[in-house]
């Protein structure tokens, strides 16, 4: 155990986040991990089972576990697998919508402010 508190991830659904468009765009930068963008986001999102799997062993070795959402449906998952609060990246400090309903969700929130 190297003393930390909590494990914090990023969570987006990428069908939700990203038009098909952006998902279908050449991705040739040098670091890639597909040849499109939506290949590349893909391989590096974990998907909901791991994310599951990353929250039991948090629990296992005794930290919290969240994510910042990165969209309506990352909320709604995060919500549903009861992470203790919801993390707010600086960029959405001011997205009211989103705000709004992930306090309607009853959870606590931590709303970054630093960007």
């Amino acid at each position: 155990h190297c003393g930390a508190d909590c494990a914090k991830f990023q969570k987006s659904e990428l069908e939700v986040r990203f038009n098909k468009q952006a998902l279908e765009r050449p991705y040739t930068s040098t670091n890639y991990w597909g040849k499109t963008y939506g290949e590349h986001k893909r391989y590096l999102e974990f998907s909901h089972e791991q994310y599951r799997e990353l929250q039991k062993y948090a629990a296992e070795v005794g930290i919290f576990f969240t994510a910042s959402w990165m969209d309506e449906m990352a909320v709604e998952f995060l919500h549903e697998i009861k992470v203790p609060f919801f993390k707010v990246a600086s960029a959405d400090a001011n997205n009211f919508p989103y705000l709004e309903k992930t306090a309607k969700k009853g959870c606590p929130m931590v709303v970054s402010s630093g960007m």
